[in-house]
C-alpha cells in the first residue's frame, strides 16, 4: 500500500488499535477482511487483509506520527515474501522512512507503545518494532516516547527477528545530521519483555535492544533503556 500511504504526512492516532480485534469485527459477507484505501489512477479499492500478518507501512512523506499515549496491540508483521520497489528490505510497523527526495528529511514520532509484536524479518535487511530502517536522506529524527512491551497474557513477548539488522525500536538508523541541534535523537523510550535478533539456528549481524545497528552523524540517546 505504499501508493496509498505516500499521501499522508500527518497521523494522530485516536484510540487503542488491536489487530486482532479489527479482523474479527470487521469481517464482510464473505468472511474476509478488507482495508480501503487509494491507489495511483483509481478509486477506492479494497485490498484484502491477511488475519494471520500484518504488511509494513511504507511511507516516504510521513513526517509527524503522534501515538497520543495509546496503544497497537497484536500485530504480527511478515515481509517475508514482499519485495520492496527499490531493493530495500526493511520490516517493522513501518518498514523504512526518512527520503529526501519527497521532502521526508525530518519526523517525530511521539508517544506510542507497541505490544505483543512479533516481527518477521526473514530475508530482510532491516527489522524493528517501530521501524526497520531509517534512510540517510533524513536529517533529523525525533523518536520520543516509544514503549516495546510484551502482551499481557501468560508466555506473550515481543520478538523481532530475522533481519541482518534487528533492533527493539529501530533496525538501522543511518540519520545524517549537520550538527545544529539535529541528528538522531531518542528520548523516554524503553524495551522491555522483548526479544531481539533470534531466528531459529542463526542470528543477526547487528542486534540491539534499542538499535541493532546505528551510523550516521549525530545521535542522541537519553532516557531510555531494555
Amino acid at each position: 500500500l505504499s501508493d496509498v500511504s505516500d499521501k499522508v504526512e500527518t497521523v494522530d492516532v485516536a484510540d487503542n488499535i488491536s489487530w486482532n480485534d479489527y479482523v474479527n469485527a470487521n469481517k464482510s459477507s464473505d468472511g474476509k477482511t478488507y482495508v480501503y484505501a487509494y491507489k495511483k489512477g483509481t478509486d477506492s479499492v479494497g485490498q484484502e487483509c491477511s488475519e494471520d500478518s500484518f504488511y509494513p507501512i511504507e511511507n516516504l512523506k510521513l513526517k509527524t506520527f503522534r501515538g497520543n499515549r495509546f496503544v497497537i496491540s497484536d500485530f504480527v508483521i511478515d515481509k517475508s515474501n514482499i519485495k520492496a520497489r527499490d531493493g530495500l528490505e526493511a520490516t517493522g510497523l513501518f518498514s523504512r522512512i526518512g527520503q529526501a527526495g519527497l521532502g521526508q528529511t525530518s519526523i517525530i514520532i511521539d508517544g506510542v507503545t507497541l505490544q505483543n509484536f512479533d516481527v518477521k524479518g526473514n530475508g530482510c535487511t532491516y527489522a524493528g518494532a517501530l521501524v526497520g530502517l531509517i534512510n540517510s536522506g533524513c536529517t533529523d529524527a525525533q523518536i520520543n516516547g516509544v514503549l516495546v512491551m510484551k502482551g499481557t497474557n501468560s508466555g506473550d513477548k515481543s520478538i523481532v527477528t530475522g533481519a541482518k539488522n534487528c533492533g527493539g525500536i529501530i533496525g538501522y538508523s543511518n540519520v545524517n545530521g549537520s550538527g545544529t541541534g539535529d541528528g538522531l535523537k531518542v528520548t523516554n523510550c524503553a524495551v522491555v519483555g522483548t526479544l531481539v535478533g533470534i531466528n531459529g539456528s542463526s542470528t543477526a549481524d547487528y542486534a540491539g535492544g534499542l538499535i541493532g545497528r546505528l551510523d550516521g552523524r549525530y545521535a542522541n540517546i537519553r532516557n531510555s533503556y531494555a
